[in-house]
């Protein structure tokens, strides 16, 4: 720690208090500061994923979490405070274009490989598109049908009537949801989801800590579970979706993502378990 100090340019050391206006006698005193804590939490904004220079900014935080002798400490870390409940679990388990369960990338034809044989099916190696990229393309008439399950970019999006002119362009459309949305109101098909407390499954906070949830009712009416509607339109369409239980779709996870080998549905316990970085 102290040679790479020793490396450090001089013009380096003083930048950040011509940047900030902070006296570098103020900066210096913050370092020593979290250098002596016992525990440190970074805690940022979702809006870090889809800044240009994401890669850049998390990559200075995690060097900041060096030079201070946190990065290998169990009780610190970097958070992303997502909008969204289990944003978190839903990145975790693949929802990313680029990436398979577990952040492994999909154009890496080992991990690729790997799920292949575990699902029996076809990865592609050309990653999607993300949603801003498939408004894009169904503005251009690209994009024939969409599902959208559990979100309302008609009311969550700035621009609202983009999103309305996208989806109208759509051919066929079809909401998973638990109230009828303004998104579900251009629906051509809407499916009726249950809500948290109907359902079993699990949530990811930003501690990484996977947490089990336990159905308090029955889903209302012909209401469904997200998994159990997925699994259905599975069938109907010739696939081999005959998962029981959400413990059953959690523990096939723990065999193609990564982060999550080390568990099971049945170790999850009252608390969760954290996954840990590979």
């Amino acid at each position: 720690m102290e040679e790479l100090g020793e490396n450090v340019p001089q013009s380096a050391k003083s930048e950040p208090s011509q940047t900030t206006g902070i006296p570098a006698e103020k900066i210096r005193e913050l370092a020593q500061t979290l250098k002596k804590a016992e525990s440190i939490i970074i805690l940022c904004g979702g809006e870090i994923a889809s800044h240009p220079e994401n890669a850049e900014l998390i990559g200075m935080m995690h060097d900041l979490m060096r030079l201070i002798g946190h990065h290998d400490n169990d009780r610190s870390g970097i958070n992303v405070l997502w909008e969204d409940c289990n944003s978190q679990g839903a990145l975790d388990g693949g929802v990313l274009p680029e990436r398979l369960p577990g952040y492994a990338e999909v154009a890496d034809e080992s991990s690729r490989r790997k799920v292949e044989q575990i699902w029996n099916a076809r990865i592609p190696e050309k990653p999607g598109l993300d949603f801003n990229l498939m408004l894009k393309a169904a503005h251009q008439g690209k994009i024939k049908a969409m599902y959208i399950v559990g979100a309302d970019p008609v009311s969550e999006y700035p621009n609202r009537d983009y999103v309305k002119e996208a989806l109208g362009k759509v051919d066929f459309l079809v909401v998973q949801d638990i109230f009828l949305t303004e998104t579900a109101k251009l629906a051509h098909v809407v499916l009726s989801g249950a809500s948290f407390d109907e359902k079993e499954g699990t949530y990811t906070n930003v501690e990484r800590r996977v947490q089990r949830l336990t159905r308090a009712f029955d889903p209302l009416g012909n209401s469904k579970a997200d998994w159990h509607i997925v699994c259905m339109l599975a069938q109907v369409m010739g696939h081999d979706f005959d998962y029981a239980s959400p413990a059953e779709i959690f523990d096939e996870l723990t065999t193609v993502s990564p982060i999550h080998e080390r568990m099971s549905w049945a170790d999850l316990g009252e608390t969760g378990k954290r996954w840990q970085t590979v």
